[in-house]
């Protein structure tokens, strides 16, 4: 059964909306998401980072992690480091719908953001891995990837590094290996959670921090648009495998799991910083926001497996654009607890 507060943001949504209603009338039924707390979806403000008792965090084994994310004596030829694929500038995704791996080969699947990853019951888009720590070795060895093989030619390279000889040092007790690496790496991604967004200061109680367009948009993905199915939580999303319709060869979930269920099912993303992170989907196929509304207006792509929860939505031309706006609003600041010790 829906919340009281779904069915109240809901119909404040429906009001507002009407064509019947006053600019007066529009006004004060606006007002009534303001009053509308908790959010529906369990929409708000995001906590404190998890800390993993087995991989606990400190200032050296981020530093450590920061200046590993960026160095391509990680991959096979040096051409590549994790910041190839993920850079800073670009919210840690890349703007094209598949990176190049080694030798410049396209990646199978779209480049996903790092932001917020912390948050995460699985890291990557069929959730065969629960961590980064899971994940780097992988990366690391496949020949499609960062094709590093040869963990004693990796040792050797950062040995020769004289701080990372020291860091490694003080924060493991010993040489560099891809497994501490690993966890070095993983520390580091979770300092990358956003905060400050406008949609954070408005559920902080600033109610003129969402412009009336962005109010209107979140009465929306609340409501009529139904958002929160899938995006909800304070990272806005459930950690969950969906079939969209999207057409194509991956198997998705289906390829880890083996359950017919799974096949063509992919994780649902956060879209915390939703704005810097096009394209989007698991194959970089919707090139902007405005696109991927329209794709979810018509009940998603028009090809099986397609999960029974969409279905068409019938918005209008202004409450797609009011979704834009709210969606835009997710865009928060990186929080800046990294060191900027270098390894050179």
């Amino acid at each position: 059964m829906r919340s009281r507060t779904f069915v109240i943001a809901a119909a404040a949504a429906a009001l507002l909306l009407s064509n019947d209603l006053s600019a007066g009338w529009r006004r004060s039924t606006q007002s009534l998401i303001d009053a509308v707390r908790p959010l529906p979806g369990g929409l708000g403000l995001l906590p404190a980072p998890p800390e993993d008792p087995e991989n606990p965090s400190t200032p050296a084994k981020v530093a450590l992690g920061r200046q590993l994310f960026e160095d391509t004596r990680l991959s096979g030829d040096e051409s590549l480091s994790c910041a190839s694929c993920h850079p800073r500038e670009m919210a840690y995704t890349e703007a094209v719908p598949f990176s190049e791996g080694a030798e410049g080969k396209p990646m199978p699947r779209h480049t996903p953001t790092l932001l917020n990853a912390a948050y995460y019951r699985y890291i990557n888009w069929d959730g065969k891995f629960a961590s980064t720590a899971q994940l780097v070795p992988a990366i690391m060895a496949n020949p499609r990837n960062m094709n590093m093989q040869d963990e004693s030619v990796l040792i050797t390279r950062l040995e020769s590094v004289p701080a990372y000889r020291a860091l490694f040092r003080e924060v493991f007790g010993g040489p560099p290996n891809k497994q501490r690496i690993a966890l070095a790496l993983d520390v580091y991604v979770r300092t990358l959670t956003t905060r400050n967004s406008p949609f954070d200061r408005y559920v902080a109680g600033d109610k003129k921090a969402l412009t009336d367009a962005q109010k209107r948009g979140l009465m929306l993905f609340v409501g009529k648009a139904d958002c929160t199915m899938c995006h909800r939580g304070p990272n806005f999303e459930d950690d969950q495998f969906h079939a969209l319709g999207i057409g194509g060869d991956d198997p998705g979930r289906f390829k880890i799991t083996g359950v017919e269920a799974d096949r063509k099912a992919f994780k649902t993303p956060t879209i915390r910083n939703v704005a810097l992170t096009a394209p989007y989907m698991h194959d970089g196929s919707l090139s902007t926001l405005r696109e991927v509304i329209d794709f979810y207006d018509a009940g998603g792509g028009g090809y099986q497996p397609k999960s029974t929860l969409l279905r068409r939505l019938h918005l209008t031309e202004k409450e797609k654009s009011d979704l834009v706006a709210f969606l835009e609003s997710l865009t928060g600041e990186v929080e800046k607890r990294e060191s900027q010790t270098a390894a050179e």
